[in-house]
């Protein structure tokens, strides 16, 4: 069965008609209302609603096909497996995974982190083009971004990449000024899908695959994106299989990119089925089960460090210059939102760039900009 597809849909409430880009949608009216409570505290995003009333995200009962619904019903834990068989036969759904959705004719974004479940997926793509050859594997680029470089060339050394396959976005530019083009307020439109942080990163990846990699496609529908993750929320989930796609599905997870749909792997009916039976035995953590199966890859993969995820936060490249925050200030307050919805947002700012309600709450009125920039009225 084909990897599980959970991009989310847009619905247009008056025309029922659908869309993955919700500014295609709003951009057809002639004046629109926002949801001025829409951006909640600390990501309290009402599950099925958008920006801007009218519009809201298709259900996910109706967004999952029906073949699916049968993973509801399996009981949890009926199968005893020992952890490294489990190890194995997990490794091999997901080569079955990625050969079944891989297109050798489309050109291959991998998204990397360097961390563990990043290196899993690009191993195995390794071992599968080790015996399925150069034809199978067609073009391919893994892409990293800051600050996790450092353990991401490691793993690409480690597993024979060279240089021409890497892709580092923004590479060699001064951390400070790493995140300008995330602050694009004139163009965000383009970059995000609904006014949510961040999630922009891959499409201004693609661009720089166009810029720099010899022959890559113009055409963003040329490309197929694959990303890791999501192991342990597997793990963790187990028989609560609706809720393991609500997690991808709500906002704050959900796929919400302009940039085309990511393809997990993982997310695949034979994987879900595994986790959800599977009775590894007490004291079994999704890390040791992550651990088994790099052992069977390739027990080097362990010597590799990763990034310390806890001080990520703490890395300059999410940090922002003095003058990059006034000009994002100064975005803010003149803009229709920060004047009439928002006023007191402008001020608290700061040059921490991270997740936070205050970028999300940016970002709307980046996006409601564009729209009376267009002559679309908002009120």
């Amino acid at each position: 069965m084909a990897i599980l597809d959970l991009q989310r849909i847009y619905v247009d409430e008056e025309t029922g008609e659908e869309s993955k880009i919700l500014m295609d949608l709003v951009s057809n009216k002639k004046e629109v209302d926002i949801r001025k409570d829409f951006i909640a505290d600390k990501f309290q995003v009402r599950k099925y609603q958008t920006l801007f009333n009218g519009f809201r995200v298709r259900e996910l009962a109706r967004h999952i096909p029906k073949e699916y619904y049968g993973l509801m019903k399996l009981q949890k834990n009926t199968q005893k497996v020992r952890p490294d068989v489990f190890a194995r036969k997990f490794i091999e759904l997901m080569k079955r995974s990625i050969y079944e959705s891989w297109d050798p004719k489309k050109f291959h974004v991998i998204l990397h982190s360097g961390g563990w479940d990043s290196r899993i997926l690009s191993m195995i793509i390794t071992k599968m083009y080790q015996t399925q050859g150069t034809k199978w594997l067609g073009n391919i680029i893994f892409v990293c971004k800051e600050p996790e470089s450092e353990c991401f060339h490691k793993v690409m050394d480690f597993e024979g990449w060279s240089k021409e396959y890497r892709l580092i976005y923004n590479g060699g530019i001064d951390p400070l000024k790493y995140n300008d083009r995330f602050l694009d307020f004139d163009n965000l439109y383009v970059y995000i899908n609904d006014a949510i942080w961040s999630c922009n990163f891959i499409r201004l990846a693609l661009e720089d695959i166009m810029k720099k990699v010899p022959g890559s496609p113009t055409d963003i529908n040329e490309y197929q994106i694959y990303g890791a993750g999501y192991f342990t929320e597997m793990f963790q989930f187990k028989a609560r299989f609706f809720d393991i796609l609500e997690y991808y599905y709500r906002p704050i997870n959900g796929q919400y990119s302009t940039s085309g749909n990511i393809l997990y792997p993982i997310l695949n009916e034979h994987i879900f089925k595994l986790f959800i039976k599977s009775d590894y035995g007490k004291g079994v953590g999704p890390m040791d089960l992550k651990k088994l199966v790099m052992e069977n890859l390739d027990p080097k993969l362990l010597n590799i460090p990763r990034y310390d995820d806890l001080n990520i936060y703490n890395s300059p490249y999410l940090q922002l210059s003095q003058e990059t925050l006034m000009w994002a200030r100064l975005k803010y307050v003149n803009s229709w939102y920060g004047k009439n919805i928002r006023p007191d947002v402008g001020g608290q700012l700061t040059t921490s760039y991270k997740p936070s309600v205050l970028w999300n709450l940016w970002s709307a009125a980046a996006l409601c900009e564009h729209l009376i920039s267009i002559g679309i009225k908002v009120n």
